[in-house]
């Protein structure tokens, strides 16, 4: 397997007119955008799936798990941040969990993107509604079924009025660029930032030989500038990649810009599937404390 590039953005969106809500003042422009994106998009994250049963994962690596809980309409980001940080005690205290990124996302056009318009969407998703929700790392496949079982689907449907959704990979190496954990302050800017970015894994490679690249690839991240740390990740449908978590966007977009996903596409023979996340806190849990 290929070192995990530096890797690439797909082509710019194509121009559009301005939408009508663009012309809007401020608090109405936000509001419009956020009230027909939710309409739009709410039936994309109606599955709460796919969740792999344990028996399907690698019973002796850490496993990544992303969450997305669509966020309501009204609840600024300020509000979703302060309510996300009062559950830090819960998720410290939870059986196998190594790591949370709280994380906001929101893959529609805004009128302050987090991302610019000029990298590009993961094209299954164009329309997904705003989602507050987690980047987790669990010490294996037990711990995070045990978690994501079928009382937290009830309990997010009964107190969110939506279907939580979850991925769920396995993570054969990380990477830890900062032994001691990390919050938003340390991390440098408002937030920091996540990127989540898969692609095929090539034909006829064993899933021995992934790792070996991966851990090949060790040194390469140990020295990108703004990299906190980088799950790579092995998906149950036959891709590979990486989590990743950056002090700042500024240091996100200078390691995957245009022509970095690129090389990507040349390299595996596909363009690279990318998701963005803002990252409010990060809680280190007890299986590390």
């Amino acid at each position: 397997m290929p070192q995990h590039p530096t890797q690439p953005a797909a082509p710019a969106l194509p121009a559009r007119s301005t939408p009508a809500y663009l012309r809007m003042p401020s608090a109405l422009k936000r509001l419009a955008l956020l009230v027909s994106s939710l309409l739009a998009a709410a039936p994309a994250l109606a599955s709460p799936g796919p969740v792999p049963a344990a028996s399907r994962l690698a019973q002796d690596v850490p496993v990544v798990a992303i969450v997305n809980v669509p966020a309501p309409w009204w609840a600024a980001d300020a509000l979703i941040t302060m309510r996300m940080k009062a559950t830090r005690a819960e998720y410290e205290a939870a059986p196998g969990l190594l790591f949370k990124y709280y994380t906001l996302a929101d893959n529609t056009p805004d009128i302050d993107p987090l991302v610019p318009t000029d990298v590009a969407r993961v094209a299954a998703r164009p329309n997904t509604p705003r989602t507050f929700g987690g980047i987790y790392l669990w010490q294996n496949a037990q711990a995070a079924g045990q978690w994501f079982g079928p009382a937290w689907f009830e309990r997010v449907r009964a107190s969110r009025g939506a279907e939580g959704r979850v991925r769920l990979f396995e993570a054969p190496v990380v990477l830890d660029n900062m032994l001691a954990g990390a919050d938003a302050q340390s991390l440098g800017g408002r937030h920091a930032v996540a990127t989540l970015l898969t692609v095929p894994a090539p034909a006829g490679a064993s899933r021995e030989a992934l790792i070996a690249a991966f851990h090949a690839a060790l040194p390469q991240y140990r020295s990108v500038p703004g990299l906190q740390r980088k799950y790579f990740i092995l998906t149950a449908d036959g891709r590979l990649g990486g989590v990743y978590l950056w002090r700042s966007l500024t240091d996100a977009q200078a390691h995957f810009t245009p022509a970095a996903l690129e090389a990507a596409r040349t390299r595996y023979g596909a363009a690279p599937e990318l998701e963005w996340f803002e990252v409010p806190a990060v809680v280190t849990g007890l299986a590390l404390r």
